[in-house]
């Protein structure tokens, strides 16, 4: 069966699902560098053990977010890059800040989405060597 999501949907839907996380630690990465995972465990360590959204905040957050990339990949020859480094940038800090997220916890650290119209795909990575193609298809 096709897959009747658009491009712009998925990649939304990916970063959606990120909130769903109850536990802010659930995603993050252990690093390797020893200052990052200190950061980490001392965000855990403040009693900041759980954190979640109501499903109409989660809801916003990915239509507002499907709006942005498309409308990016829309005006872009080649696409678009969605990242993280420890708390989101461009795009996805713009429609966080939209909705009233909690960037800083909302989020796993050091990970990138590429939506690559040459190729045709979408894939997310993180620092730790994770790399995964969630969508092939046209862009």
């Amino acid at each position: 069966m096709k897959n009747e999501k658009k491009y712009y949907e998925i990649a939304a839907q990916y970063w959606a699902d990120m909130l769903k996380r109850k536990n802010p630690r659930d995603g993050l990465i252990e690093t390797g560098n020893s200052q990052v995972d200190i950061n980490i465990a001392m965000v855990y360590a403040m009693g900041i053990k759980s954190i979640s959204y109501d499903e109409e905040q989660i809801n916003a957050f990915e239509k507002r977010l499907a709006e942005e990339i498309k409308n990016y990949v829309d005006h872009s020859q080649h696409g678009v890059n969605l990242y993280v480094d420890y708390s989101p940038e461009g795009i996805l800090r713009k429609v966080s800040d939209e909705v009233g997220l909690d960037r800083y916890l909302s989020f796993p650290i050091k990970s990138r989405m590429s939506i690559d119209k040459y190729m045709g795909e979408i894939t997310v990575s993180r620092e730790n060597g994770y790399r995964a193609v969630i969508f092939k298809g046209e862009i």
